[in-house]
C-alpha cells in the first residue's frame, strides 16, 4: 500500500523527506510459514515523543496493512501496542504479499502541533488531523508465497466420511487418493447433527485420533503411500512447518514433532476450543 505523501497538507514522519527535524518510525517484521497460514510478527519502534504521546493517550494507533494484490486481499491490523501478532489463512495469498506500516489518527485531532516540525513549516504551525489521517509512514516489506492460485489443497479436500454397515469401530482407509474415515451410522448422524454448532468438539473426537493413526502409518510405511494425493498434501503441510515424515515422534513428550502436537496444529488447536464450546453449552460448570 503506497501513499502519495506529497499530497498531505500536514507533516508526516517518514524517511522520504524532512517534515520532521528529528524522529524515527520503523518496524521489525518477521513472517513465519505455518501449516495453514502465514504468521506475522511486527515490533514497532517510534522515536518521536509527541507522536508516541498521541498513541499513549488513545488518539492514534499503529496500523499494519497486509495486502495481496493478485487475489484482492487486504487487511488492516490496528493496535496501540508496539508488538503485533496476526495469523492469516494461506488461501488469501498468492506470490507477492506486501506489508505496510503506519501511525494513524484514531480520532479527529484539532490544532495538532509538534516541536519537531521541519523548517518548511511555520513556527508553531498547527493542523487539524481527521480520523484516519496518516501521521507516520514506515517502510514497506514484501514476502513471497510461491504457489499458483487455488493450488493449495485443504484438509477437507482429502478426507471423506462414510458409514461402515458392519462395524462399530472408527477406522481409516488409506488406500486411494482420499482418506476415508469409516464409522457407524449412529456416530455419523451425531457428527452431522453437531458439527456446525460444536465444530472443534467433533474435530477432537473424530478427526484428531483418526489423523494421529494416519501419521503413524505414514512414518512406519515409508514409500507405501507416495502415489496417493492425500499423502502428497499431508507431506507438503508437514514440510511447510519444517517437519520431515521420518522425524515424526510417536512417543509422549512436549515436542513440536510429536504426532499429537502435529495433529493439533493441523486442526488449529481444537482441544482448547472444544472446551470453550462445552462451556458455552453448559456441559461444564
Amino acid at each position: 500500500m503506497k501513499l502519495n505523501k506529497k499530497l498531505s497538507p500536514y507533516p508526516i514522519l517518514s524517511t522520504m523527506d524532512k517534515d520532521y527535524v528529528e524522529g524515527l518510525f520503523k518496524a521489525d517484521i518477521k513472517v513465519e510459514h505455518e501449516m495453514h497460514s502465514l504468521s506475522f510478527y511486527v515490533t514497532y519502534e517510534l522515536d518521536e515523543p509527541e507522536l508516541m504521546a498521541l498513541i499513549d493517550n488513545g488518539k492514534a494507533v499503529f496500523v499494519t496493512h497486509i495486502e495481496c494484490a493478485l487475489v484482492g486481499f487486504r487487511k488492516a491490523i490496528i493496535s496501540q501496542n508496539k508488538k503485533v501478532e496476526e495469523s492469516i489463512e494461506y488461501d488469501n495469498f498468492v506470490d507477492e504479499v506486501e506489508i505496510s506500516t503506519f501511525v494513524v489518527a484514531k480520532k479527529d485531532i484539532k490544532a495538532y502541533t509538534n516541536s519537531n516540525f521541519g523548517k518548511n513549516f511555520e513556527k508553531n504551525a498547527s493542523f487539524d488531523i481527521w480520523t484516519g489521517g496518516v501521521l507516520a509512514i514506515g517502510d514497506t516489506y514484501t514476502v513471497y508465497v510461491h504457489r499458483a492460485p487455488n493450488a493449495r489443497e485443504k484438509m477437507e479436500d482429502i478426507i471423506k466420511l462414510k458409514v461402515d454397515d458392519e462395524g462399530e469401530n472408527i477406522w481409516v482407509q488409506t488406500e486411494g487418493d482420499c482418506l476415508i474415515i469409516y464409522m457407524s451410522k449412529k456416530i455419523l448422524e451425531a457428527y452431522l447433527d453437531r458439527c456446525k454448532k460444536d465444530r472443534y468438539t467433533m474435530v477432537s473426537l473424530l478427526f484428531l485420533p483418526a489423523m494421529m493413526s494416519v501419521l503413524e502409518q505414514m512414518k512406519e510405511g515409508e514409500g507405501v503411500f507416495d502415489d496417493f494425493r492425500w499423502y502428497k498434501v499431508l507431506k507438503k503441510m508437514l514440510e511447510s512447518d519444517g517437519i520431515e515424515i521420518a522425524s515424526l515422534e510417536t512417543t509422549a513428550g512436549n515436542s513440536k514433532k510429536s504426532i499429537l502436537a502435529v495433529v493439533q496444529k493441523m486442526f488449529k488447536d481444537p482441544i482448547e476450543k472444544a472446551f470453550d464450546e462445552l462451556v458455552k453449552d453448559k456441559f461444564i460448570r
